[in-house]
């Protein structure tokens, strides 16, 4: 049109069949879910006594001869609770006290044993496995109460090899399946109190991540009891009862042999209950008796033997019980040798 004129006509066609110039979609949701930071709870976890053996590896020799007989420590063993988990701190208390810093830990490998396994048993297959590939042979484990020496581990089929009942321990007479076996060296929990035989200790411990540390008052309390572990002597090794290891029956009397131990002279070695004897420390004598599998009555029994045999003589016949543990000083060693077995007469 004109300029004095406002107007200005268009032409416009439709077109209905194009495609719009904006397409807008809903976004996909992501397919990556964040790792949850959060500290946990260690749910699987244990309490143990120091042995003289974890101390000699923790205690420089000058500072070990000061240790008193009666003195008493912790160790902590946790596995790891979520993948993010770094470690833990300890806290500890007697009685009511508030708790207190008690020193800090690494989780520890840990398995469960896929079958049950005897006192003559010297391999395992694990299942269940957490940090197995820490473990390095030569070390020591733990299954139930029972310390072992690891000789092998095969990852691929999760067989593990050792050598039985070490340090202050004695091949137990039956692991069942579903036992948990601890991978100890270098994963125990460090607690740096010292307290006394005879005390309970309470201890809780506190997972850390990235993001913090677990609250105190979610962590739940375990309690031990302490026995003077440390300075008890060792027991024997290499039972023989009637020149036969672990027998289902004997005929006649219970003739004993062993082997002896030496806390001292073992040191931080770990030596199998298959080796033959080291030392005896000085001032250990052996007790030894044989008992009604029953009632528990005593048939026989024999005290401060200074050689490694004995003869337990009785009449009964059926299921007994033999014991045999070292003595010093009237302290007795931290575990005994048992077994049961059907006794006959000739």
């Amino acid at each position: 049109g004109a300029l004095d004129r406002g107007a200005i006509s268009v032409t416009v066609v439709q077109d209905v069949f194009g495609m719009p110039a904006t397409s807008l979609t809903p976004p996909q949701p992501p397919l990556w879910t964040p790792p949850d930071r959060a500290p946990a709870v260690a749910a699987v976890r244990r309490l143990v006594e120091v042995s003289w053996r974890d101390l000699v590896r923790q205690i420089d020799p000058a500072n070990l001869l000061l240790v008193d007989p009666t003195s008493a420590y912790v160790a902590t063993l946790a596995m790891r609770p979520t993948s993010l988990s770094l470690g833990y701190a300890i806290e500890s208390r007697v009685g009511s006290a508030a708790f207190a810093s008690a020193g800090k830990g690494d989780f520890s490998p840990t398995a469960l044993l896929a079958t049950a396994i005897g006192p003559a048993a010297g391999t395992v297959q694990l299942v269940d496995g957490n940090g197995l590939e820490q473990v390095v042979p030569g070390t020591a484990a733990m299954i139930g109460d029972e310390l072992v020496r690891v000789d092998a581990i095969n990852l691929a089929t999760r067989t593990l090899t050792f050598g039985r009942g070490c340090v202050d321990t004695v091949p137990a007479q039956q692991h069942v399946a579903g036992t948990r076996i601890w991978f100890t060296d270098d994963y125990l929990g460090e607690n740096t109190t010292e307290y006394s035989t005879g005390v309970t200790v309470q201890v809780r411990l506190l997972p850390h991540t990235g993001s913090g540390r677990l609250a105190p008052e979610l962590a739940p309390v375990d309690s031990l009891l302490f026995g003077g572990r440390q300075a008890r002597p060792y027991p024997p090794g290499k039972l023989m009862i009637n020149e036969a290891s672990w027998p289902t029956d004997v005929v006649g009397d219970v003739s004993l042999e062993w082997a002896h131990r030496d806390r001292l002279a073992q040191a931080d070695q770990l030596i199998d209950t298959s080796m033959a004897s080291v030392g005896p420390e000085a001032g250990v004598t052996y007790s030894a008796r044989l008992l009604r599998a029953d009632t528990n009555a005593v048939l026989a029994s024999q005290t401060a033997i200074a050689g490694t045999t004995a003869t337990l003589a009785t009449t009964y016949e059926g299921q007994v019980i033999v014991e045999l543990w070292s003595v010093r000083a009237g302290t007795e060693s931290h575990q005994r040798q048992r077994w049961t077995f059907i006794r006959a007469n000739p």
